[in-house]
């Protein structure tokens, strides 16, 4: 049986803790009871019953505005279907990305791990217990092959990053080059790799700098701009951005669930 410290019935007054219904009840028995001395059992099957009639007729009513909503249910049931193959392909490809950069790292750290053995097993030995020492090895290869394969999960970041950045780079300089030649603020002569009938005059610019047009070459600069941007921010993402593309951060974060194989 518990009993009320000293302390603790001077600031509580003796009283119980416990709105015990208009009964008189002493503290300590208060405190060895708890809520049960003032809510009985069938009081709290009550409120229980009580709370789950009003759960159902609140989510039978959502449903029912939900289901009368949907004109084309087929329609939307092929929309899921979509998108969750749509999830499962980007998952297994992540999946493959990683096992390609795991199975990279784990290579690195087999070649490296038997000079480290034998330049550092003595030290590590050393500051083991006699009983110990036979893990000094073993340490040894745990650490070498994390750190093995964090440097090669880093460098796989740094590829997908400048994929996605030269990607977009030159997507985003091709449209706005196709823009700028409808609205007439370019040159016809200047050839862009999206000019859909290419310019036949002789005085055509052609390719700028190694095959590249000069709608590519923006794009790459546009992309090297965004490589640095993402480097120097450790790949993470402005407040400002964050709130916008809060919707597309849940996508990942599913994205992320099922990648690491915690989803279905």
């Amino acid at each position: 049986m518990w009993k009320l410290s000293p302390r603790r019935r001077r600031l509580t007054g003796g009283a119980s803790p416990w709105p015990c219904c208009g009964r008189s009840v002493s503290a300590d028995a208060a405190w060895n009871s708890g809520p049960s001395l003032c809510f009985g059992s069938s009081s709290h099957a009550r409120h229980r019953r009580r709370f789950l009639r009003r759960y159902k007729r609140i989510a039978s009513r959502k449903i029912s505005v939900y289901a009368s909503a949907i004109r084309n249910p087929a329609a939307l049931t092929a929309s899921l279907a979509s998108l969750w193959s749509a999830a499962a392909t980007v998952a297994a490809a992540l999946r493959i990305t990683f096992a390609r950069t795991l199975v990279l790292g784990v290579s690195v750290a087999a070649t490296v791990s038997p000079a480290m053995r034998r330049d550092f097993a003595p030290a590590v030995a050393a500051t083991l217990k006699p009983m110990h020492r036979q893990w000094a090895p073993t340490i040894i290869d745990v650490c070498v092959r994390a750190v093995c394969v964090a440097i090669a999960w880093r460098l796989q970041r740094v590829f997908s990053a400048w994929h996605s950045a030269a990607r977009g780079g030159v997507a985003c300089a091709k449209a706005l080059g196709r823009v700028l030649k409808r609205k007439g603020w370019v040159p016809a002569r200047i050839a862009l790799a999206s000019d859909e009938e290419p310019y036949r005059g002789t005085d055509s610019t052609g390719p700028v700098i190694g095959g590249l047009y000069a709608d590519e070459v923006v794009g790459f600069v546009l992309a090297a701009c965004g490589l640095r941007l993402q480097l120097s921010r450790s790949f993470g993402l402005p407040l400002l951005l964050r709130l916008v593309l809060l919707p597309a951060l849940a996508l990942e974060g599913v994205l992320a669930l099922l990648f690491l194989g915690l989803g279905p």
